[in-house]
């Protein structure tokens, strides 16, 4: 149950629905393309990019100086609410 209420949060803000539907779309994106595309700031991107990866829908990957999120390998699992 506590697996649900926290994908509920994370789906009931618009600006986190706005990146996971980015992400969907791009596949890959940097925090620099949500915060120009979605025209938030990088602080308030970070912030909300940090509750999406923690309830495992995002997952992050450093290249160079770039952080890049993409969807977690297996995002079947992420939604199984028996677990």
């Amino acid at each position: 149950m506590e697996r649900l209420v926290q994908l509920v949060k994370v789906f009931s803000d618009i600006n986190r629905f706005k990146i996971l539907i980015l992400v969907l779309r791009e596949q890959e994106v940097c925090v620099c393309e949500i915060c120009d595309t979605l025209e938030l700031s990088q602080p308030f991107i970070s912030r909300h990019l940090k509750q999406i990866r923690e309830v495992d829908i995002l997952e992050s990957t450093q290249e160079g100086k770039w952080v890049i999120y993409s969807l977690t390998e297996n995002p079947d699992s992420t939604f199984n609410m028996l677990d």
